[in-house]
């Protein structure tokens, strides 16, 4: 049995299929093919600009540095700061505390004596405990007071034999609420003065009714200061024909006028709230007098 024959291709039909095969690749279908899609990102969420919360670190709290209350000069320095009293009682019972102060701003100790404190004649004396004030060094004294006023404030100081005295300061204690209650005092058309036993300051403002009549002491704006007696009923006197006789006195309501001012001080007759209503007294009669102070 023979052997079976292989089929030998000859070099230009191999090319010529070759180029048969290129020819079907390459050959354009009728169906386009889809276009490649890019790959996408999924969409990011930004958030808005009321969501974009950031939280900074807090700044570090520095002090200011402190000023040099000796820069600059060279000299003992006074300080009495103004102040302004605290009241408990409208303008009354008022009190603060001064705060006086020495500073040495010199390059020599000095020798502080007394801190004098003047308003007209009289003068209010504060001796330190340690005369000598080193160079930069600072004296105070805290005082307590409770009257307004405009006061100078000096420092006696030693040099040699001779005592010497500082420029004087101006220390003021105002009392706003007792400024306040002048002005209301003027709004009234009162009378600001000092009255009473315990010698209390204040504002008498007036009354719009003053000299008005009056029967009560409901009748006013202030009291009702008795005047006179108005008689409601006269006297008289019935003699039977034996002799004998029967006496009636007359009887008589008080009548008054509006005081002037909304506070009356000292003993003097009033007329109280409700006497209106109160049965006729008999003749003659004394008011009831009601002492003020």
């Amino acid at each position: 049995m023979e052997p079976p024959r292989r089929r030998v291709v000859s070099p230009c039909m191999r090319m010529f299929l070759v180029a048969l095969v290129l020819l079907a690749g390459c050959h354009r279908s009728s169906t386009p093919l889809p276009a490649p899609v890019p790959d996408t990102p999924p969409p990011v969420s930004v958030p808005s600009f009321v969501d974009l919360q950031v939280e900074l670190p807090p700044e570090p709290d520095e002090p200011p540095e402190p000023l040099d209350p000796c820069e600059g000069l060279d000299r003992v320095v006074v300080t009495a700061p103004n102040i302004e009293l605290q009241c408990k009682d409208e303008h009354r019972s008022c009190d603060g505390t001064v705060i006086f102060s020495l500073r040495n701003c010199t390059e020599s100790t000095v020798e502080f004596v007394e801190m004098q404190i003047r308003q007209g004649p009289g003068t209010l004396t504060f001796t330190p405990a340690e005369s000598s004030v080193a160079p930069g060094a600072v004296w105070t004294k805290d005082y307590d007071v409770s009257r307004r006023g405009t006061h100078s404030v000096v420092a006696m100081l030693r040099e040699g034999e001779e005592l010497v005295s500082t420029d004087p300061v101006e220390l003021r204690i105002d009392n706003p609420a007792r400024e306040a209650a002048l002005k209301a005092c003027e709004a009234c058309n009162g009378r600001w003065d000092t009255r009473g036993l315990l010698r209390t300051e204040g504002c008498n403002c007036s009354t719009t009714d003053a000299g008005k009549e009056c029967r009560d002491g409901d009748d006013c704006e202030s009291a009702c200061m008795f005047d006179r007696f108005e008689v409601v009923r006269p006297g008289s006197r019935t003699c039977d024909a034996d002799g004998s006789c029967v006496v009636q006195r007359e009887l008589g309501r008080p009548v008054g006028r509006c005081s002037g001012s909304a506070m009356n001080f000292g003993c003097r007759a009033r007329i109280q709230p409700g006497a209106s209503t109160d049965p006729p007294v008999t003749l003659p009669w004394r008011a009831p007098v009601l002492c003020v102070e």
